[in-house]
């Protein structure tokens, strides 16, 4: 007996070991500010921070050698610029920023919280990075409508879209853009535009998937919560916002959660009736939770409890509740807490708690195929504080196995 617990000592202790060498690379591949990501090589072209404030994430382009203050958007290919002041943007006066107007162009943006009509420009926009182009074709908005937060525009003068437009050069100078944001709430957030990535084989993404020129993710074809599975009823689109402290499923499927929960082998009871950030009897432990799974054309995004309840550092056990950080979204609610504009209410929308936990890779491919790639890596900081964890549990194990030999 005592010899079958010297083996498994031996066996633990170096595992423990691994263990420890995995975090020690992990902390000495963060020392050097140019891995941005592990075990890639970079060949950086350009990074601009991201200032977060009121929890939205704004970026400060140059028009005419003048910053000015945008929020920054992760799915539309095109740039707003704002004509009035209307939700609270900042007036763009389109004569002294020495834009090219086109007033027989009239077009629409549809965001998730408001829809904007206007023209198209030409506006000299430049980022402190030779891979954002000096000229890009925008919206000039001069009407809003379907907007039930008046406060939207937080003092920003429009906002900067990062996807393709009919070619590519018409908003990056590279054929192929490649760039990157990660987004904390410290003040370390950026956006990075990138001459060559060459992903080494070892840096392997949690999740690559195909989106339109957009950023947008096509389609879900089903969700899981724990062990059930729902097959989604029509299109359902997925979009990153970092601007969203909330993830967002549309109302059916928001309806099915709450009943799965409330279903599952975990001892949990949420109030079905709350569609913003319901309230839920719970009295055990977050990593118990079940995980939420996207899958999309055979991969998945993993939704962890971490990401889903609401301020997950600060959870208690012993007060018996927790809250979800999850909403409905629902077009015809005009309730600015579960309000969408009609165009997205079969979207699900993951927000910053998602966001802050991964390294994002935006690849283009410049053509008409869906093959543009969202690339998502976990953080080391993430990993780190998960391997932190597995080697206390491995002390533990440790301890207890060498109390027992001494024991006997």
């Amino acid at each position: 007996m005592k010899k079958f617990f010297l083996i498994l000592l031996a066996i633990s202790g170096l595992g423990l070991i691994l263990q420890s060498q995995k975090i020690q690379h992990l902390i000495s591949s963060q020392s050097n500010d140019n891995l941005r990501f592990e075990n890639i090589p970079t060949d950086v072209g350009g990074c601009v921070p991201l200032e977060k404030e009121n929890s939205k994430f704004f970026v400060e382009p140059n028009v005419e050698g003048i910053p000015i203050k945008m929020l920054f958007s992760l799915y539309e290919s095109r740039t707003l610029i704002a004509s009035n002041n209307d939700l609270n943007f900042t007036h763009i006066d389109c004569l002294k920023s020495n834009c090219k107007e086109y007033p027989d162009e009239k077009t629409q943006y549809e965001s998730p919280f408001f829809t904007g009509e206007g023209h198209s420009v030409e506006i000299n926009l430049s980022l402190s990075t030779h891979d954002w182009i000096q000229k890009t074709k925008a919206m000039f908005c001069t009407k809003y409508m379907n907007n039930l937060i008046q406060s939207y525009g937080n003092g920003a003068a429009g906002i900067l879209g990062l996807g393709i437009q009919r070619d590519s050069r018409d908003n990056f100078q590279a054929l192929t853009p490649v760039f990157s944001v990660d987004f904390s709430n410290s003040n370390k957030s950026e956006l990075c535009f990138w001459r060559n990535l060459n992903k080494a084989q070892s840096a392997t993404p949690m999740a690559r998937i195909l989106t339109d020129n957009s950023w947008q993710i096509p389609s879900c074809q089903k969700i899981q919560l724990g062990n059930k599975i729902f097959n989604v009823l029509g299109l359902v689109k997925i979009v990153f916002d970092p601007n969203e402290e909330i993830l967002s499923f549309p109302i059916y499927i928001f309806g099915q959660f709450m009943a799965a929960f409330n279903m599952s082998t975990v001892p949990i009871k949420c109030n079905i009736s709350q569609i913003f950030r319901p309230n839920c009897a719970y009295q055990g432990k977050l990593s118990d939770l079940p995980l939420i799974i996207l899958w999309i054309e055979g991969q998945n995004i993993t939704i962890t409890p971490w990401q889903y309840v609401q301020d997950p550092e600060n959870y208690n056990s012993t007060k018996g509740t927790l809250t979800l950080n999850i909403r409905a979204l629902h077009y015809k609610d005009k309730s600015p807490d579960n309000y969408v504009t009609s165009d997205y209410r079969n979207y699900i929308i993951l927000g910053f708690p998602f966001m802050k936990d991964f390294h994002f890779i935006f690849t283009a491919k410049n053509n008409k195929n869906m093959n543009n790639t969202i690339e998502l890596f976990e953080k080391s900081e993430y990993q780190k504080s998960r391997l932190f964890v597995e080697l206390m549990i491995g002390i533990l194990w440790i301890t207890f196995v060498l109390g027992v030999v001494i024991i006997f």
